[in-house]
């Protein structure tokens, strides 16, 4: 509790404004179970956490509560922010996919209102052995390319590097004005093709925040 207040203490010194309210809530039980009464009682839309990227037991622990909400919370976009991180502008949205699926406009619309709000551009990236698309893929490309119509944006793709986390960790390195983003579906369907927890890793192995958005 003393922690809350402290925290509570140095966002109104130091964030003070207008627009913005700040309360806390200190509750018994675990995390995912807490965070899920608390947005269907207050009707949350959006969730930010802090990760905390570190070895052996410790980011086992840490990694597991973040992981344990990301899998337990699924109708609301979440955006994990590594410990430390220090923000300061956000020039580049970085939307890694693999086209499998199709592309809501509800469900791209936190990418789509950032890019607007810090006018900052969108970088839509494919990770793959080879960057042959099948037809279902392509047409997924080009609703994707209706969605961002307005929006300043680019496709690259990504070589496959030991693993597709490791692969894109490597590509986003440490670009603090950057954010990553990424639909958890698709990435659950490469966790099962080949056995690499994608959501896992990027969730605590990022050096950049990353936005997860609902399925």
């Amino acid at each position: 509790a003393q922690e809350l207040e402290e925290v509570l203490s140095y966002l109104k010194t130091n964030h003070k404004n207008p627009k913005h309210q700040f309360t806390t809530l200190s509750k018994p039980g675990n995390l995912e179970t807490a965070v899920e009464n608390v947005i269907h009682k207050n009707d949350i839309d959006f969730l930010i956490m802090g990760t905390q990227g570190a070895t052996g037991a410790k980011e086992v622990f840490l990694g597991s509560n973040t992981v344990k909400v990301l899998k337990h919370i699924k109708n609301i976009p979440i955006l994990t922010v590594p410990t430390g991180h220090n923000f300061q502008n956000l020039t580049q949205v970085i939307f890694a996919t693999d086209y499998s699926s199709a592309y809501k406009k509800s469900v791209l619309e936190p990418i789509l209102e950032l890019s607007k709000i810090w006018k900052a551009s969108i970088e839509i990236v494919h990770v793959a052995l080879e960057f042959n698309l099948n037809d279902n893929q392509e047409l997924h490309k080009d609703v994707l390319r209706e969605r961002l119509n307005g929006q300043k944006y680019k496709f690259s793709n990504i070589p496959f590097i030991i693993n597709i986390s490791t692969s894109i960790d490597e590509y986003v390195g440490n670009n603090t004005a950057a954010i990553l983003s990424l639909i958890r579906h698709q990435h659950t369907f490469w966790e099962k093709v080949i056995g690499e927890p994608v959501v896992n890793k990027i969730a605590f192995h990022s050096k950049i925040p990353v936005l997860f958005l609902p399925q």
